[in-house]
C-alpha cells in the first residue's frame, strides 16, 4: 500500500494544557520543570511534540482522552496536555482548572489521497486552495464559535 499525499493544511488546532487554578504556571514554557507531571495520551500527535521537547517534566501517558482526564484528576498531576476544543470541555468537569494561553504546538489539518490518484491530488489541492483563498474555514470557525482551531489564511502575493 502506497502511502497518501500530504496536501496543504486548512487549519490547525492549538495544543496546551489544562492546569490547576492558582499554580505557578503562567504559560506553556512554565510547564517543563523538574518534578511537574503532565498528563497525555499515547500517539497524540501533541504527545510526540511533547516526547521530542520535554527536558524535564515527566509525561505520565493514557490509552484515551478520557483515561487521560481520569488520569489527571486521580493522580493530581500538574498538567493535562491536549487540543484546546476537548479541553474547553474538560475545564468544565474539573474545577479547579484552568487552560493555560497560548499554545506549545499547533496540530495541522489536511486532506489526503493516494499519489497514484493524480487527478484526485489536483482536485483536492485545488479546492483546499480555494477555501483559504476564500476564507470559508475562517468564516466558518466564526460562525459556529469553534474555539482552538485556527484556519490557515492565504499568503499575500510578493510585490
Amino acid at each position: 500500500m502506497r502511502a497518501p499525499l500530504r496536501q496543504s493544511p486548512y487549519a490547525e488546532i492549538q495544543a496546551t494544557f489544562l492546569v490547576r487554578t492558582g499554580g505557578a504556571f503562567h504559560s506553556t514554557l512554565d510547564v517543563d520543570r523538574p518534578s511537574v507531571r503532565i498528563a497525555s495520551v499515547t500517539g497524540a500527535a501533541y504527545d510526540l511534540w511533547l516526547e521530542r521537547n520535554i527536558r524535564y517534566a515527566e509525561i505520565v501517558r493514557a490509552r484515551s482522552l478520557d483515561e487521560c482526564l481520569r488520569v489527571f484528576e486521580d493522580q493530581e498531576l500538574d498538567a493535562l496536555a491536549g487540543l484546546r476544543p476537548r479541553l474547553l470541555s474538560d475545564v468544565q468537569q474539573v474545577p479547579g482548572t484552568r487552560i493555560l494561553d497560548g499554545c506549545f504546538a499547533t496540530v495541522a489539518q489536511a486532506i489526503g489521497t493516494p499519489k497514484s490518484n493524480l487527478v484526485g491530488v489536483k482536485v483536492l489541492q485545488s479546492v483546499i486552495d480555494e477555501i483559504i483563498r476564500a476564507r470559508l474555514m475562517e468564516s466558518l470557525i466564526n460562525k459556529y464559535e469553534v474555539h482552538g482551531l485556527s484556519a490557515v489564511v492565504p499568503i499575500a502575493p510578493r510585490l
